[in-house]
């Protein structure tokens, strides 16, 4: 779980995101929204769901969020998938959904009348195919970059970049971020374990 207010002080833009790895959407979202959100009792203007593990265009359940919207994309593999909550007195539009056996990604751009747009995204990396999903990341972020826009992409991304200077694609995923001027603002563990500790779920943004 990672959550992150951002502020682009030159036009006053304020956004608050929030992003988990649920683990299956339709078998956790009540305890998610009761003894998360609920407890944290706080407004998130976006929430980002990783592995929310729909598979289908068509859901077979109510994942529905009171004062939110919501938008995802499937996978098609048993693990992965990404959603994304909205509040409802936001106006946005989709403008990316991309799905296939390496990873699943979902860009919106939340609008508003008198103040930049805000690009937001959320992305998971299964865990096959590193240089596919590399490939995919580097031609996004350099797009999405390039728009001068306030961007907040968070997600799975299923490689430790604690370890970066031990492993190649933690190092060139990290590189790949940072050269489009995109900080990571987790830096401690996300996943503790008995004999492990990792940071494979961020946030990163691109004005602080």
């Amino acid at each position: 779980m990672q959550l992150v207010k951002g502020k682009n002080n030159s036009r006053s833009t304020r956004l608050s995101c929030f992003h988990t790895n649920i683990r299956s959407l339709k078998h956790h979202l009540d305890h998610f929204q009761t003894h998360l959100l609920n407890e944290l009792n706080f407004n998130f203007n976006v929430i980002g769901v990783t592995e929310t593990r729909i598979r289908n265009e068509i859901i077979d359940f109510n994942p529905s969020i009171p004062n939110y919207n919501f938008e995802f994309v499937p996978t098609p593999l048993f693990a992965g998938g990404v959603g994304m909550y909205i509040d409802d007195t936001l106006k946005y539009s989709v403008i990316e959904r991309t799905t296939n056996e390496a990873f699943q990604s979902l860009w919106l751009e939340i609008e508003f009348a008198k103040q930049s747009n805000v690009i937001c995204g959320v992305v998971y990396r299964q865990h096959n195919s590193p240089e596919r999903f590399l490939e995919y990341f580097e031609e996004a972020i350099s797009r999405y970059s390039a728009s001068g826009k306030l961007i907040y992409l968070c997600g799975d991304f299923n490689r430790n970049i604690l370890k970066a200077q031990n492993c190649n694609f933690a190092q060139e995923f990290l590189n790949c971020v940072q050269s489009y001027g995109l900080l990571p603002t987790v830096d401690k563990p996300t996943r503790v374990y008995n004999n492990s500790a990792t940071l494979i779920d961020n946030i990163f943004i691109n004005k602080f």
